[in-house]
């Protein structure tokens, strides 16, 4: 089954966040990040399983990818990949997830 990338508006908004703190120190590299990321997602749907379990959560449509420190995370919904959120993975307490 074709699948398609939805990003929700909260890894939209970590995405850019993740972008303007590594610009403080390197706007190319922010650049890279940025792009890694993005292009991470929109791989996902070529194979949607080829992201772990979220450790948190026993559920088979929650995934994660990492790169780097940071992990985004996803659901399979369907025909789509929702991207829920991205975040540094060294985070002691995770963010809430919205799940539908």
């Amino acid at each position: 089954m074709a699948r398609r990338v939805v990003w929700s508006p909260e890894a939209l908004a970590d995405l850019a966040d993740i972008y303007h703190y590594v610009k403080l120190d390197n706007q190319d590299a922010a650049k890279n990040v940025a792009d890694k990321l993005r292009n991470m997602a929109k791989s996902i749907p070529d194979n949607p399983e080829i992201g772990q379990k979220c450790p948190e959560h026993n559920r088979e449509d929650l995934r994660q990818r990492l790169y780097k420190k940071y992990r985004m995370i996803y659901q399979l919904v369907g025909d789509e990949v929702r991207i829920l959120q991205i975040f540094h993975a060294r985070r002691e307490k995770l963010p809430e997830l919205r799940i539908e």
